[in-house]
Order: C-alpha cells, then structure tokens, then sequence
C-alpha cells in the first residue's frame, strides 16, 4: 500500500465507505473492504474505476476483485492518504505568500488596538 496509485479515492470516502486500493496495473485494481457484502459500494467501485480507464483510452475490459479488510488496515491507509495530501499542500503553502491571511492580520491588529 506504500505506492501512489494513479486511480485514486479521496481519503474522506475511503474511512466513510471503508474501502482501500490494495493493488493496481493497468485495467486490473484490488480493493479492500471492511464490509464485503455491501453490494451497493462495489458497483459504485466498478462504475468509478470504468470511467476512469474510459477517461485514459484504455480499451481492455477492468478486472476488479475485492477482499476483506481490518478496521486497522483500513486506518492505516487513510493516514497514509491525509500524509500524502498534508506534504503536498505543505509544499504548495511554502510556495506561495500568505496573502490570505493579511487582511485578516489587519483586522486582528485594528481590534486590538482599539480594545488595549
């Protein structure tokens, strides 16, 4: 699970549905559940990751399978996801100036001043 995936779900969906990529090359992706027998989560899977090849032109047929997956697994790899998301928006914040915040120090200093 250590690989970036290039079909990816967001890390909110994954702990909500309780699902994980577990694998993936090419047209073929392995998930994880926590739930198996929710039927409903694994069409919704099926469909997601056909369009998804639809979307890269890849003509071959998916070919999904699915396993049982432990509430600890399940943690791990939404963490995994949330470090992956943090570095990047760590890396887009240190790039860009904090101009968004600005006017809110403005404001902060003006009330202060006022009060003290």
């Amino acid at each position: 699970m250590a690989e970036i995936h290039a079909f990816m779900l967001p890390p909110a969906f994954c702990m909500y549905n309780g699902v994980a990529i577990i694998s993936q090359d090419g047209n073929r992706i392995h998930f994880g559940l926590t739930r198996p027998e929710d039927t409903l989560l694994r069409i919704r899977l099926f469909h997601a990751f056909s369009s998804y090849l639809r979307d890269k032109k890849n003509p071959s047929a998916p070919k999904i399978s699915f396993t049982i997956l432990s509430r600890q697994q399940l943690l791990r790899y939404v963490l995994y996801l949330y470090e992956q998301t943090d570095s990047s928006l760590v890396n887009l914040t240190v790039a860009q100036p904090c101009c968004l915040a600005a006017p809110l120090r403005k404001e902060f200093f003006y009330e202060n001043k006022k009060t003290g």
